[in-house]
């Protein structure tokens, strides 16, 4: 069972693309940057990876979030078959062109 973070500025960051010059991976990395400069603590896990299941896996054990912030409603959707218990935690998705 997951649990929301007491820290409201504690987010976990799905992108789907994070390495490739993409519009996904542009804007994941402009919001982070930016949360981070107004005191966010932002885990950025991109789908592009190989081991991006287990990362997330990971990361939802070690640590809590407030939220999640996914990208691309079609990679959500598949990740979140995959993992069920993310649906614990309140989700922000984004949606973008490539996803419309």
């Amino acid at each position: 069972m997951l649990t929301v973070s007491d820290d409201p500025k504690r987010i976990l960051m799905i992108s789907p693309f994070k390495h490739s010059q993409r519009g996904n991976s542009i804007t994941s990395l402009r919001l982070q940057t930016g949360l981070e400069k107004r005191g966010f603590v932002i885990d950025l896990v991109s789908l592009e990876d190989r081991d991006a299941l287990i990362k997330v896996q990971t990361k939802l054990a070690e640590n809590s979030y407030a939220l999640i912030h996914a990208f691309h409603a079609r990679h959500w959707g598949i990740l979140l078959q995959k993992l069920p218990p993310l649906r614990e935690l309140p989700i922000i998705l984004t949606t973008t062109g490539t996803d419309l």
